[in-house]
């Protein structure tokens, strides 16, 4: 009788009992304290709805640079951890040293028609690898400082501004939005922005609250719905679910609002 084949071994491996780092960083992380020095702030090189951000791009070119001078090397891969798809960011010392914790859950828009799943997954990876990249290297997009960050001097016998004082918002008509049409800030934009990350709402979730709740179309998002954005995210049970229904909250009432006074229904 023939002897029997021997029974191949199958190993599971499973990515969250990876090791996390190296038993060793030191060289890998004094040559990213000195990547760290030489790094600027990721250019704001994109306007979205609610903000300009910098773009995957944009933090590419902040880190590129620091980066391979002290030889430090970005792998980025999407893995299945406990069963969700998770981007996970690796940086790599020319010594071997590396650190593996990098990991950010992937979340697809697949609300409606508006994309494909594979679109989707593409925002998805984008928007995480963009993350991911910036939280692991430290880097940040950069805030509007009136040209000192880019090495202007502040002027020391300047005069401080007087400013006026404020007028009084025009009364508001029941049923109607508040009257500060301002844009909101970067301070606010960057609150927000935090919080989604928080809830693990994607950009793209809170673009169509803004363009198909609210109705804002084109240009930067008001200061006021800004806050009502921020309201929402503040609450911890927000996920993308609430995100979505509340679109369609916002966008019945505002055509309930149209048609009682006779416009657009």
């Amino acid at each position: 009788m023939a002897d029997q084949p021997d029974q191949l071994v199958q190993l599971k491996y499973d990515p969250k009992d990876r090791p996390k780092s190296s038993p060793t960083i030191g060289k890998l992380g004094a040559a990213l304290a000195k990547a760290q020095g030489e790094m600027l702030n990721a250019e704001k090189d994109v306007k979205g709805n609610y903000g300009k951000y910098a773009t995957l791009a944009a933090t590419w070119d902040a880190i590129r640079g620091p980066l391979s001078k002290n030889e430090i090397s970005v792998y980025q891969r999407p893995l299945t951890i406990d069963g969700k798809p998770t981007m996970c960011t690796m940086l790599i010392h020319s010594s071997g040293e590396f650190l593996d914790d990098g990991e950010l859950e992937l979340i697809f828009d697949r609300t409606g028609g508006r994309i494909t799943p594979m679109q989707a997954m593409g925002s998805a990876v984008t928007y995480s690898r963009r993350y991911t990249l910036q939280a692991a290297t430290g880097v940040a997009p950069a805030d509007d400082d009136d040209g000192a960050g880019a090495g202007k001097p502040v002027e020391a016998n300047k005069k401080p501004q007087t400013q006026a004082p404020a007028a009084k918002p025009p009364p508001q008509v029941k049923g109607k939005p508040p009257a500060n049409t301002d844009p909101m800030s970067d301070e606010l934009h960057s609150k927000i922005i935090g919080l989604a990350i928080d809830r693990q709402v994607q950009e793209s979730e809170l673009d169509y609250l803004v363009k198909e709740g609210y109705g804002v179309k084109d240009g930067s998002v008001p200061t006021w719905i800004a806050n009502e954005l921020l309201k929402i995210l503040q609450n911890e049970d927000t996920n993308s679910g609430t995100i979505m229904a509340e679109a369609v909250k916002v966008q019945n009432r505002r055509k309930a609002a149209e048609i009682k006074k006779g416009g657009p229904a």
